[in-house]
């Protein structure tokens, strides 16, 4: 038997730490692994955020460019700008690099994809080589790429240049709207204090007023930063922009938009179906039940019902586009604890009622009670001695039982005498069954345009079709012990079976440690049954007489 004293320490944490996901030097759990479609889309937001710093540094170089060409740069902004290539710019394409192939290695739906892509490379520069010896290699690949590219996305060839801003027209000067005191923010759905008013409180709170003058001195009370030059408004309930106030005003005056009592105001740019804070509390539901695969049908549902919980009543079945589910998906999978899987079981009522049903819980308690406990006439001194060196809960469910009985003496069952029998259906077949229609492969182009009349399909090869289902029959006990497995094979014709209607086949080495023994040389059984009536009767008493007794006798 191998000791851990033979293992290398190293080899010991790795496995510690690929198995069991726990830290060998803390001993706390580590965060468990993602499924392959969030590693994929992890590695398209890093992807995303890989060409966002490449364009930061592409504006750096424009201006780093832009001050050295005009000659007029000190030695001081010299230093900084070389600093700046050497220690930021010039790391920056090198992590960019090695991350970009890295995500590319990972979202590829195939292997192979890095060995296509040097080939490719070394055919490039190949004859780049040969049709111009005297230029550089990696310019031309450069040059080549960004003509390629220019036409599908276009490149600034410096920094970005701030507009010119139009010249406004000069605005007489306006008095100022004198401030009056506003009513004070509604506490909160758990009792707080706020301190801003929702975008529904303010416009509630704006309608009261009946002409423009009175609001306009309204949305000054409640929005201006200073009462006068130097003194800060106490009363500065709405702290978005002025063009953000009016926006949602004209929001909900052009289009009834519905806006919730105490919605949160959107400050930068336009208003999200579902704000930071109704996310995270999305999110909170699903992890409060973490087995619930959520889809794009549920996540319509999400975002519908918090639109009715800002105040908006939307259409009957109301269906949002399509793009916009997607958006919200990755919204959710971008979160802390939320994942992509492609892998799901359907939610029947039985599998939800065995998961959640208190009736079931309790008829599992109380089979157990009766197969693993039995009462006895006569008290064993032996046996209420080590029952009181337990604790409470653990001789809790053995009280119970007695108490049931009249306090009568309870003891627990051997091992041996505790049973299941199971049942299970296989379907047979010869060989493996591939799922040829997800497996990849590769089709013409041509094929491709005619998707919408044409199916794309692939051959056939297997002999998934020629199975047959099985019934596999085993019986074991607590001591670890099985009873010989019985295979039955029913509803076999009459050309099948033209002389035995009942047939039973022993197979030597088809069983494992039958009764008990162990060994290859036990047997296992085949049951043949043609398709006729009491069948099922037959094959019962045959097990009973033949597996369950002496199994139980041994």
């Amino acid at each position: 038997m191998l000791s851990l004293d033979s293992v290398l320490p190293e080899e010991y944490n790795g496995l510690v730490v690929s198995k069991y996901r726990i830290d060998p030097e803390t001993g706390e759990a580590i965060d468990p692994r993602d499924t392959k479609p969030s590693h994929k889309y992890s590695s398209t937001q890093d992807l995303h955020q890989i060409g966002s710093r490449l364009k930061d540094t592409r504006d750096l170089l424009g201006e780093s460019r832009e001050a050295l060409k005009d000659g007029l740069a000190t030695k001081k902004r010299v230093k900084e700008i070389d600093n700046m290539i050497d220690k930021t710019i010039m790391p920056m394409l090198e992590i960019a690099a090695s991350a970009v192939h890295q995500a590319a290695n990972i979202v590829s739906p195939i292997g192979g994809s890095v060995y296509t892509h040097n080939r490719e490379e070394s055919r490039q520069k190949k004859t780049m080589m040969k049709t111009h010896p005297k230029e550089k290699v990696k310019l031309m690949m450069l040059d080549s790429f960004v003509k390629d590219h220019t036409a599908k996305t276009p490149v600034a060839s410096g920094a970005s240049k701030p507009t010119a801003k139009k010249a406004r027209r000069s605005q007489p000067k306006r008095r100022k709207l004198p401030m009056s005191t506003p009513p004070k923010p509604v506490k909160d759905k758990h009792g707080n204090d706020c301190l801003t008013y929702g975008m529904g409180e303010f416009l509630y709170h704006l309608l009261q007023r009946k002409n423009g003058h009175e609001r306009g001195a309204f949305i000054t009370s409640v929005n201006a930063k200073e009462i006068r030059p130097g003194v800060q408004n106490p009363h500065r309930y709405v702290t978005a922009s002025r063009s953000t106030v009016y926006k949602i005003i004209a929001e909900y005056n052009n289009k009834g938009t519905a806006l919730g009592f105490k919605e949160v105001w959107n400050n930068v740019g336009r208003r999200p179906l579902l704000k930071d804070a109704e996310l995270e509390e999305c999110v909170a539901k699903m992890n409060a039940d973490p087995t619930k695969k959520i889809m794009k049908d549920k996540v319509n549902d999400m975002i519908v019902a918090n639109l009715k919980n800002r105040g908006g009543v939307p259409i009957l079945n109301m269906r949002l586009p399509s793009s916009t589910l997607s958006n919200y998906v990755g919204e959710f999978a971008s979160k802390q604890g939320v994942s992509l899987t492609d892998k799901s079981v359907d939610d029947t009522n039985a599998r939800h009622t065995a998961e959640r049903s208190l009736i079931c819980s309790m008829a599992l308690l109380i089979v157990v009670s009766m197969t693993h406990f039995y009462v006895t006439d006569d008290d064993d001194v032996a046996w209420r001695g080590m029952m009181k060196k337990l604790s409470n809960d653990e001789r809790l469910l053995c009280d119970m039982i007695s108490d049931f009985h009249g306090n009568r003496p309870v003891r627990a069952c051997s091992p041996y005498l505790i049973i299941t029998v199971d049942d299970t259906q296989d379907f047979a077949t010869e060989g493996t069954q591939p799922a040829r229609s997800s497996e990849m492969g590769l089709v013409s182009k041509s094929g491709l345009s005619n998707s919408r009349t044409l199916s794309i399909k692939h051959v056939d090869d297997s002999s998934k079709m020629d199975g047959r289902r099985v019934k596999r029959h085993l019986m074991t006990n607590s001591a670890g012990y099985s009873a010989p497995p019985v295979y039955i094979i029913s509803g076999l014709t009459e050309y099948e079976m033209p002389n035995d209607d009942f047939l039973v086949l022993d197979v030597e080495g088809m069983c494992v440690g039958g009764y008990g023994v162990g060994g290859s040389t036990e047997k296992g059984y085949i049951i043949l049954m043609a398709a006729k009536t009491g069948m099922e009767k037959m094959r019962f008493a045959w097990v009973l007489e033949n597996i369950m007794i002496p199994f139980v006798k041994n």
